[in-house]
């Protein structure tokens, strides 16, 4: 009699268990918002996916006004046609999640004016006049990609950013074009860009630039505006620099 006791518990423990695993996945699914259409603004805190692919936007693909929001690219492609911006944020405490490509835009990611705590991890940006840009921003990007575009990540200018584990082949001028203070450059690939891989420009000071590789760009590997030295450079691979003082 004991025995059947404990299996009808166990039983009602496991149904029970069951049940509320479900109201959870519900609850979660609830709480995920798809994106589906070009021009997509949003304006809520949340969680969002990107559904399926948003092909040939006349504007934006995806506009973020709203803080604490996470934004899933889930593997799809956002393209327009050379206008507009692929993600055009004007807010805080935001993620962009990759994988997930974003071409044919005039800016591939825009972080703007008063923006901070960003993330921009793991997407791929093509075709642009710029791929990666943060404006008065303060943004981490991480583990991004950008390839044929006229300049690959652009801090315009920007204080306290990160950029670690990018890469930026291929671009036809800079790789990297850094204006700003204090950012972190750090491992990041730079490689047959049509300038310069990695350019700090005159005036910003204080950037840490370590374990980078600059390879095969036509103008240097390694460029710094600030003939004083006022930038740190260790531990990166390269072939050309424009100091000395660039190691």
């Amino acid at each position: 009699m004991g025995l059947t006791a404990t299996r009808l518990r166990n039983c009602f423990l496991a149904i029970a268990t069951c049940l509320l695993l479900m109201q959870l996945s519900a609850l979660c699914a609830q709480g995920e918002t798809p994106v589906t259409t070009c021009g997509t603004m949003i304006t809520e805190p949340g969680h969002y996916t990107v559904a399926n692919d948003l092909l040939n936007c006349p504007a934006d693909g995806i506009d973020i006004l709203a803080s604490n929001v996470e934004l899933d690219l889930a593997g799809h492609q956002i393209s327009g046609g050379d206008s507009g911006t692929g993600i055009d944020m004007f807010a805080s405490h935001v993620r962009i999640l990759g994988p997930g490509t974003i071409n044919g835009f005039s800016v591939g990611v825009l972080v703007n004016f008063g923006s901070k705590e960003v993330d921009v991890i793991g997407v791929t940006a093509n075709g642009a006049s710029v791929g990666f840009l943060a404006r008065f921003a303060k943004v981490t990007f991480g583990g991004d990609t950008a390839t044929g575009n006229d300049t690959g990540f652009l801090l315009q200018p920007s204080d306290d950013c990160e950029l670690s584990g990018n890469k930026a082949t291929g671009n036809r001028g800079n790789g990297f074009l850094v204006s700003g203070d204090r950012n972190r450059i750090h491992m990041n690939v730079a490689r047959n860009n049509g300038a310069s891989g990695i350019n700090i420009s005159t005036g910003s000071v204080d950037n840490d630039n370590v374990s980078n590789v600059a390879l095969g760009n036509a103008a240097f590997d390694l460029s710094d505006g600030n003939a004083t030295c006022a930038n740190k450079w260790v531990h990166n691979t390269f072939q050309t620099a424009n100091l000395p003082c660039i190691h």
